[in-house]
C-alpha cells in the first residue's frame, strides 16, 4: 500500500526512533520501530528488518507518548505533523497518543 510506505517515508525523515504498537490483520500487536529511510521499500521493509512483513497486512499503528512510567516518543507534535501530511492517512491525535490507518478503497 502506496499510503504506509508515503507515512513511513515521513517518519524516517524526522530522523529520531519513533516506538509504536502495531496491529497487523491476523490479530496480533507487538511493539516495533518505525523502521530507518534506507530500510522502506515498495510494499514491504527491507530483509534486515526483525519482522518481515508486508504494508497491506498493517491495520492500524499506535504511537503513544509513554509506556507505563517511560516516555516512548517526546515529541508527538512533530510526529503528528509529518503525518498529517499524507492524505489518505486516517489520524487521531490525543496528549498521549496518535492512531494511524488507512482508508480501505473498495
Amino acid at each position: 500500500m502506496q499510503e504506509w510506505k508515503q507515512i513511513f517515508i515521513s517518519l524516517a525523515e524526522l530522523d529520531r526512533s519513533i516506538c509504536a504498537e502495531w496491529h497487523m490483520d491476523n490479530g496480533t500487536s507487538f511493539f516495533f520501530g518505525i523502521p530507518k529511510l534506507t530500510q522502506i521499500q515498495e510494499d514491504s521493509f527491507s530483509n534486515d528488518v526483525e519482522f518481515p512483513f508486508r504494508f497491506a497486512e498493517i491495520v492500524s499503528i499506535d504511537i503513544p507518548h509513554k509506556f507505563g512510567k517511560v516516555v516512548l516518543n517526546e515529541r508527538l507534535g512533530e510526529v503528528a505533523e509529518a503525518i498529517l501530511q499524507v492524505n489518505s492517512a486516517q489520524v487521531t491525535i490525543s496528549e498521549q497518543n496518535i492512531n494511524i490507518s488507512i482508508a480501505v478503497r473498495k
